[in-house]
């Protein structure tokens, strides 16, 4: 009876502090307003494996290189083949990467990366992939100087999850700069960061707060990459106005917090899933809530956002986000 009645008391407190956040941000947004568009920096993008594994079609490459300059799309992570339980990706599986690399790089020479991304599901996640063993580590490693040797400019690591305070994820990434060196990118998709035990309790209702990272632990990764791409999305949150000022704290915070570069990752798939409310999260609604946060940030530590992904995009998000492109920029 007493845990029952803790856990309505629990869930009335938590409804009335989240009702109370977006009615406070209703009246935020009334006073500076919602006019927040892009910052004309370095935007990104996750491209599908097919590029690289399927002979290149230069058509539909030079269709591609239009969307991504008209997105201000300067880095791209294209998928080069989940790593096998051993840390290893068969060469097959990226075949035509120089190729496609060149014939993007001829129709978009602006682009100034185009990295291969890495990924797969950790070990302690459920995953096949055991980052605490030396000799995966090492192997994965040794998987991406191959993919550089194969043309990509750097290395999206993509693995998850990876939970706070994880010391081999900070070896691996040692590991990665010791083969490669100092010059070629190294680059993390990242989760959420924390803002704090009192939102978080409240958030706790709503999705799983487990795979956020302390403040500590995104330093720490952020000194070892040279920028870092957060995953804003994903969220549960079912109201509006409270994902607005979820991902406007957490734009806040993440730039304040790292110590290199970060990018803010951005949903365009429709997915219908608990995890996931496409009438919540979509590009418009993501860009409105990246760019309310960028007012109250370190704009020195923003480098762009990255659109989640080529393969879910439709051509009216291409305009939202070609429109976001083309409108007043903040930092000019």
């Amino acid at each position: 009876m007493k845990k029952r009645l803790k856990s309505k008391l629990k869930l009335f407190f938590a409804v009335t502090l989240l009702s109370s956040v977006a009615a406070v941000s209703s009246f935020w947004f009334f006073f500076h307003g919602k006019t927040f568009k892009l910052s004309g920096k370095e935007n990104g993008i996750w491209l599908a494996h097919h590029w690289v594994e399927n002979k290149p079609d230069e058509m539909k490459i030079k269709n591609l290189a239009e969307n991504l300059k008209n997105s201000g799309v300067m880095h791209v992570f294209q998928h080069a083949g989940p790593l096998d339980s051993t840390g290893r990706i068969h060469p097959s599986k990226y075949a035509y990467s120089l190729e496609f690399i060149y014939l993007l790089k001829k129709h978009h020479p602006e682009i100034i990366s185009v990295q291969a991304w890495i990924g797969q599901i950790e070990k302690r996640g459920g995953g096949t992939l055991d980052i605490t063993s030396v000799e995966i580590r090492r192997n994965i490693a040794r998987t991406a100087s191959e993919l550089i040797n194969a043309g990509f400019d750097g290395i999206h690591i993509d693995i998850e999850p990876i939970f706070d305070g994880d010391s081999s994820f900070l070896l691996l990434l040692d590991e990665i700069r010791e083969t490669l060196g100092g010059r070629i990118l190294i680059t993390c998709a990242t989760p959420k960061i924390s803002l704090g035990k009192l939102f978080g309790e409240s958030l706790k209702l709503f999705f799983s707060v487990k795979g956020l990272w302390s403040e500590e632990y995104y330093r720490n990764i952020s000194e070892k990459s040279d920028f870092t791409v957060a995953m804003l999305y994903d969220t549960r949150i079912k109201n509006p106005q409270i994902y607005t000022l979820f991902i406007s704290l957490e734009v806040e915070k993440l730039t304040k917090t790292v110590k290199k570069p970060i990018m803010i990752g951005i949903p365009s798939y429709e997915d219908i899933k608990p995890s996931f409310n496409p009438e919540i999260e979509n590009v418009g609604s993501a860009l409105d809530a990246v760019f309310t946060g960028l007012k109250y940030c370190d704009r020195s530590k923003y480098r762009g956002f990255s659109i989640y992904a080529d393969w879910t995009m439709d051509e009216e998000e291409w305009n939202i986000i070609k429109e976001h492109v083309e409108s007043e920029k903040l930092y000019e």
